[in-house]
């Protein structure tokens, strides 16, 4: 009976530190596609993931964006094949506005060797490689899945830009 009561507790404080346990959030990045872009606006972007998981980004902007030119960005995860699980993570405001967004936007305007400073963005060649998702933005835990992460910079109705990149996080 002992024994079984020991056996109990030391079962009870292993489950305990498992369930406390946070494990490090991996990201797989598997295709980034530009499927929309503005060639009034834009040279088509050359990109590709790397065999470490990096990005090469490179691509000019032939037409300075008008000024109240809008981003929505999203994320949407995977349920049977389809994106189409809203995260809660969803971003529209103005593409100048982007630069004050200390979380997510205004990263990814550096990863993609966009001045923060600049807005719009003046006519250039932009680009960077070695980009890496940086991981001290994303929450300590994540759900295990597919996700598409969705950026759009619209002018009024029209899309200027879309970006997509297909990540899978373990």
């Amino acid at each position: 009976m002992f024994i079984k009561k020991i056996i109990e507790s030391i079962f009870i404080a292993i489950i305990l530190q498992l369930i406390g346990v946070q494990g490090a959030v991996e990201i797989i990045i598997e295709d980034v596609l530009f499927p929309t872009f503005s060639k009034e606006y834009l040279t088509e972007p050359d990109v590709y993931v790397d065999v470490n998981n990096q990005l090469f980004a490179n691509f000019s902007i032939v037409k300075q964006f008008p000024p109240d030119a809008q981003v929505h960005f999203e994320i949407l995860g995977a349920s049977m094949g389809e994106y189409v699980i809203e995260t809660g993570i969803e971003i529209q405001m103005s593409l100048c506005e982007m630069k004050d967004e200390p979380v997510i936007l205004n990263p990814i305007l550096g990863m993609f060797g966009l001045s923060v400073s600049d807005c719009p963005h003046p006519v250039g060649v932009y680009g960077n490689q070695n980009i890496e998702i940086p991981m001290e933005l994303l929450p300590d835990e994540f759900i295990p899945n597919k996700y598409l992460v969705v950026g759009e910079f619209l002018n009024e109705e029209e899309k200027l830009l879309v970006l997509m990149i297909y990540i899978t996080i373990h």
